[in-house]
């Protein structure tokens, strides 16, 4: 479970609570010990048929990820984190969670790393895209619709800005309709350093001290540097 400075929650067709938290109910069974580098995992989705779009390449210190936005089905996501890479909002920033044949977190600016502004972007999640393999998502705040008002579970709906996670296996249940009424936007897939995600999904990981949350990265992988790969 991936979750903001303030509240807790448990997805699917599930359970939560809070004020408002990212993402996802994953398992929390955590894998101990470091980054083991070998994949038995099954391949990725294969790609559709003219589904190129632009790359984004992130090089970090456990190797190359090479990300395939889709700008068809995710304009809009796919503008926003292509100028989120422009602006160099994501050199420095780190991948800091991950839950083994889950998913891995990423984008987030270490703390003492300069503040750097990244705006939301509208939620784009009946895209037609799915939580499979290798595909990459939007974090964002999931609302309370028994305590709030519909504007304030809007602003929760589009509040993705520049977090995300990349899922390490088909995630079907992310797929469904959130108790605030949306779901996260799906917006590309990796095509080369999958192996690397698999990795850090491997990696040694705790609970955080402020707030028990699982599966935080004893050592945070930084992305060194982020740029728009050639096509």
């Amino acid at each position: 479970m991936i979750r903001t400075q303030s509240g807790h929650r448990e997805s699917g067709n599930a359970t939560w609570t809070a004020k408002s938290v990212v993402v996802v109910m994953l398992s929390a069974a955590l894998l101990a010990g470091g980054c083991d580098a070998s994949s038995g995992e099954r391949p990725l989705a294969s790609a559709q048929p003219g589904s190129a779009g632009p790359r984004i390449e992130f090089d970090t210190t456990a190797g190359r990820i090479v990300i395939e936005l889709d700008p068809v089905r995710a304009p809009l996501t796919a503008r926003h984190v292509l100028d989120l890479v422009e602006r160099g909002y994501y050199d420095g920033s780190l991948f800091y969670q991950s839950l083994p044949k889950r998913f891995v977190a990423g984008g987030r600016r270490a703390a003492d790393a300069p503040r750097l502004a990244a705006p939301t972007v509208r939620n784009e999640w009946s895209n037609g895209l799915r939580h499979e393999r290798g595909t990459i998502a939007m974090c964002r705040r999931i609302g309370d619709p028994r305590t709030m008002q519909r504007r304030a579970l809007q602003a929760c709906i589009d509040s993705a800005s520049a977090e995300f996670f990349i899922n390490t296996m088909d995630n079907a249940h992310l797929d469904l309709r959130q108790p605030d009424g949306a779901g996260y936007t799906v917006f590309g897939r990796v095509i080369a350093g999958m192996d690397v995600v698999d990795a850090l999904a491997r990696c040694a990981t705790t609970r955080d001290a402020a707030n028990g949350e699982p599966g935080m990265l004893i050592e945070p992988v930084v992305i060194r540097i982020a740029r728009r790969a050639a096509d």
